[in-house]
């Protein structure tokens, strides 16, 4: 996605929070500038499932969201 941005001169802009807020700490700082960014996760529909058990995870149980309907937003159905 970067390097097709790039290459239009298209600008990215983040949409959702946590991106948001990643984008607002970093202001203009360099890439080179930035050793690591790290995202934690607060909660979500798979957030007591054990690691070992992701790779059969359905798209219905990702979008059963616990505070809020994901649906078409993600999923696009």
């Amino acid at each position: 996605m970067l390097e097709a941005a790039a290459r239009s001169g298209a600008r990215l802009i983040p949409i959702d929070s946590e991106h948001v807020a990643i984008s607002q700490c970093l202001g203009s700082a360099r890439i080179d500038a930035v050793e690591r960014v790290v995202i934690t996760a607060s909660g979500g529909a798979l957030r007591d499932r054990p690691l070992n058990a992701f790779a059969a995870v359905t798209v219905e149980e990702v979008l059963a969201h616990p505070t809020w309907k994901m649906g078409d937003k993600i999923h696009g159905r």
